[in-house]
């Protein structure tokens, strides 16, 4: 019985969480409209914002470094452009979708696996970035 509870739990509090931000971020934007939310964006210089983007990047390749480790961890050898494109794209849509171990093991394992890596070793990359 309480294993049957205990497998929603994740859920309700993920849905409760993600509710609970719409919220707020709802509370802080009421007091503006659209409009004055894009003229705001206008003001950022271009190169400001070409700045954030570089910055962005940056983090998020810093970050293919996890799966980089998790190969050499599980002893598979795999080329280096094939780790930091599948870890790059994984990174960059798993934080921006969220669920970032789910939608983030479906890239892996999309790009992985043509690439020669078993659904085994995939986990285990997983596990090790995830830890």
């Amino acid at each position: 019985m309480y294993k049957k509870i205990w497998r929603f739990v994740p859920i309700i509090l993920s849905l409760s969480l993600f509710i609970l931000a719409v919220w707020a971020i709802s509370q802080e934007f009421k007091h503006y409209t659209f409009a004055q939310l894009l003229a705001s964006l206008d003001h950022i210089t271009t190169s400001r914002k070409l700045e954030a983007i570089f910055w962005m990047a940056l983090g998020y390749l810093s970050m293919t470094g996890y799966d980089r480790l998790g190969f050499y961890y599980i002893k598979h050898p795999l080329a280096l452009g094939t780790i930091i494109r599948t870890a790059f794209i994984s990174y960059a849509l798993g934080n921006t979708i969220g669920l970032t171990l789910f939608s983030g093991t479906a890239i892996r394992y999309r790009f992985y696996t043509p690439a020669g890596v078993g659904v085994v070793d995939i986990a285990k990359v997983i596990t090790f970035t995830h830890l």
